[in-house]
């Protein structure tokens, strides 16, 4: 800690890291990410897919996948991230399917 102080000239994180040495030398763990709480608790929530969509759309966009419709589609069209279109096919087993020339 002594480096920090005369190497750095970042004296603003000082603070903060000398909180989180003594929470580590304490074993305290009450505000620690991802450990619980109200604000972690309600951000998780807020972006699940089952939160975000109703069944029927989650059962639409495999059968859509299935009948040839693209994951960018499948995005723009529910609102969603690629990604998230991805994980819900995933998760309800739909393969991959071959595009049709």
């Amino acid at each position: 800690m002594v480096l920090l102080t005369s190497y750095s000239n970042h004296a603003d994180q000082l603070g903060p890291l000398q909180d989180v040495l003594r929470r580590i030398a304490e074993d305290d763990q009450t505000e620690a990410p991802g450990l619980g709480g109200q604000a972690g608790a309600a951000r998780a929530g807020r972006h699940r897919l089952t939160d975000r969509l109703t069944a029927e759309d989650q059962a639409a966009i495999p059968e859509r996948y299935k009948a040839g419709a693209t994951i960018k589609q499948l995005a723009g069209q529910f609102g969603l991230s690629e990604s998230s279109v991805k994980r819900l096919l995933r998760s309800a087993g739909a393969g991959k399917h071959v595009r049709r020339a």
